[in-house]
């Protein structure tokens, strides 16, 4: 049969292969248009293949300086003390002493001669991040500074200020493990820690009644609660003061969130001092905050937070923790009768 020079096979063919070179430059395009979004990456970094943003750090420093450190700052005291959550005068105490502690914190050229970010830029970085537990990110936005400095500049902060002030503002008491106390004619040698019922039931912790009945449950329940409701409130101030205390800590890792909370009992307690005479203080902020050496973790030990030196087998004992529960209700119903 004549086909009138019309070859189907040889079409069929071509047509082919004009389908599958169509879909390899597609593949192509999508490819190179990956790599280049790839490549536009926004990064602080020299990397040939990112895009550098020019952050202008020397105006950062100088905004932030007028706006509160210099004579006559933009904003008032006031307003530094609320942000900052203390006076100006402590903040520059605190930076004076931490930036010859940790050569960090000085203000040194770069590799291309520019200068680097100021002390001021670096601490209040750091501030920013306990005072309002903003992601380490948002403080590009006024500071110029990314992410991976921002969590540079805290985690340096706080262990300059464990190691500067630790020994001093966390009163690390020394009669932990030597207390001695009688109640109902017996003797302990152990302190104890009030809790709720979500608690294990170890002599070091002592339940209150989920419905107490009686004179001496009642009692019991009234004064236990009464003392945590204080423990509560005095650790609610804290939280005000530092919202990382009181936020999720999902961008920390296990082993900064105990030098992060013990940074901000430090800086709390230096506040107290600080104020202690003002009349804005409220009287539970009076109070310091304590972290007994029970409670520290190994420094060189599992990175999870917990409570390894003390021995669970001395604690885990429920027949001393409802004897001592007995003995505190007969000491109560002592001093305040039936």
């Amino acid at each position: 049969m004549a086909n009138n020079g019309y070859d189907s096979s040889s079409s069929d063919e071509t047509g082919a292969n004009i389908i599958f070179l169509e879909m390899f430059e597609n593949y192509q395009r999508k490819k190179a248009a990956k790599k280049e979004k790839t490549s536009m990456v926004v990064h602080g970094g020299t990397s040939s293949q990112r895009r550098t943003i020019p952050r202008d750090r020397v105006s950062a420093h100088e905004n932030l300086f007028e706006n509160y450190f210099s004579n006559h700052p933009l904003y008032p005291l006031s307003d530094f003390r609320n942000r900052f959550r203390m006076r100006r005068e402590l903040f520059n105490r605190i930076m004076e002493q931490i930036v010859p502690f940790d050569d960090y914190f000085k203000q040194k050229p770069d590799t291309t001669g520019k200068l680097g970010f100021s002390p001021q830029v670096k601490i209040t970085a750091a501030m920013r991040m306990l005072a309002y537990s903003t992601t380490a990110n948002l403080n590009d936005d006024y500071l110029k500074i990314v992410e991976t400095t921002s969590f540079e500049a805290c985690k340096r902060f706080y262990h300059a200020v464990n190691n500067l002030y630790g020994a001093e503002y966390l009163h690390k008491s020394t009669d932990v493990l030597r207390v001695r106390y009688y109640l109902n004619g017996k003797q302990y040698k152990q302190d104890y820690y009030l809790a709720d019922g979500i608690y294990p039931k170890w002599n070091t912790i002592v339940q209150s009644f989920s419905d107490p009945q009686g004179r001496q449950h009642q009692l019991f329940s009234m004064m236990q609660e009464a003392y945590r409701k204080d423990v509560e409130r005095a650790f609610g101030i804290l939280q005000a003061r530092f919202a990382v205390v009181a936020m999720s800590a999902y961008q920390w890792y296990r082993e900064d969130i105990w030098e992060v909370l013990k940074t901000c009992i430090i800086l709390h307690n230096m506040i107290i001092e600080d104020e202690g005479d003002q009349d804005d203080i409220t009287p539970a902020e009076d109070t310091p905050y304590h972290v007994e050496e029970a409670l520290v973790p190994h420094e060189h030990g599992s990175h999870n937070i917990q409570l390894e030196s003390i021995n669970r087998s001395i604690i885990n004992y429920p027949t001393i923790h409802y004897n001592l529960r007995f003995d505190i209700i007969q000491h109560l119903l002592e001093q305040y009768g039936t």
